[in-house]
């Protein structure tokens, strides 16, 4: 039963990873496994048999998240912004209980750590908001080595900056231009999969330069992760509370960019509207509420 609830916190964690304005750790957090994810990583050599055991249903269900999210949830965000991220920000009000209880008492001091964070994840928001930058294709197959070590920095960049709760890692790979290029290689996973259930196997196969485009990418961005989880560790182990203040201010400015960026701009300020979006809020607050219980 563990393992089955820990897929369906992996598959709402892949959406984030993919989604424009999400954070796949700030939603590890609001599911309650950020930080048993930090420790099985960090802890891998030492813990071996227990971190794949937890690690497996994860990154299944993130990965069936992200091939679900490569195709359904964007078109949702597109065609129902609002109700969609309505949806998402009930997520994140979910898990600030959690972190409520991980900074215990309220320090003065502390709070500007919330406070830089939640400028922080503000401005990289609005600094990565262009809409080319998710429909532009820089890379649509490797043809060099330059395109390569793009790809591995790329996702060195976005996922060792993913790991701190509240980033966006598709907004930091707008950043580095290549959000198109890496969601254009994941979406083709599931064309290729389609055209093969179709028997249509050799246009599978001439799709296939396409998904390579994903494996220096991941191999940068896998190394990062894992490094900067060295840290983090020590921070959850040493320095709690300072950590979950950071994490405060990085969701707080999560679902400030998301209510302002997402939300507000196409929510219509009639009582039907608005009450759509608190009920896909409410929605999106209890399922947090329930997978972290």
């Amino acid at each position: 039963m563990a393992s089955l609830i820990n897929i369906v916190k992996g598959f709402f964690i892949g959406i984030a990873l993919i989604a424009p304005g999400l954070s796949g750790s700030m939603f590890a957090v609001a599911v309650g496994l950020y930080e048993k994810i930090i420790r099985a990583i960090s802890n891998f050599g030492k813990e071996f048999k227990k971190s794949v055991l937890f690690l497996i249903p994860v990154g299944i269900g993130c990965l069936i998240g992200i091939l679900a999210s490569a195709k359904l949830i964007l078109i949702a965000c597109e065609k129902f912004p609002s109700q969609s991220y309505s949806f998402f920000i009930g997520l994140v009000l979910g898990g600030i209980p959690m972190v409520a209880k991980k900074m215990k008492k309220i320090s003065p001091l502390y709070l500007l750590v919330s406070a830089a964070a939640f400028a922080f994840i503000v401005l990289m928001t609005y600094f990565g908001a262009d809409e080319s930058a998710e429909t532009y294709v820089a890379i649509e197959k490797i043809n060099s080595v330059a395109d390569v070590v793009i790809l591995l920095l790329s996702g060195a960049f976005s996922c060792g900056m993913m790991a701190f709760p509240g980033v966006s890692g598709a907004v930091m790979l707008m950043l580095t231009g290549q959000y198109g290029s890496v969601y254009n290689s994941v979406s083709s996973v599931g064309d290729i999969l389609a055209l093969a259930a179709k028997g249509n196997i050799a246009d599978a196969f001439a799709m296939l330069p396409s998904i390579l485009v994903c494996l220096p990418f991941l191999a940068g961005g896998l190394c990062a992760f894992v490094l900067v989880t060295k840290p983090i560790g020590w921070l959850i182990e040493n320095k709690e509370r300072l950590l979950y203040y950071a994490v405060f201010g990085l969701m707080s400015g999560a679902f400030f960019a998301l209510l302002t960026g997402h939300v507000l701009p196409y929510l219509e300020f009639a009582p039907i509207p608005i009450i759509t979006a608190v009920i896909f809020a409410a929605v999106g607050f209890f399922c947090t509420v329930f997978l972290d219980k």
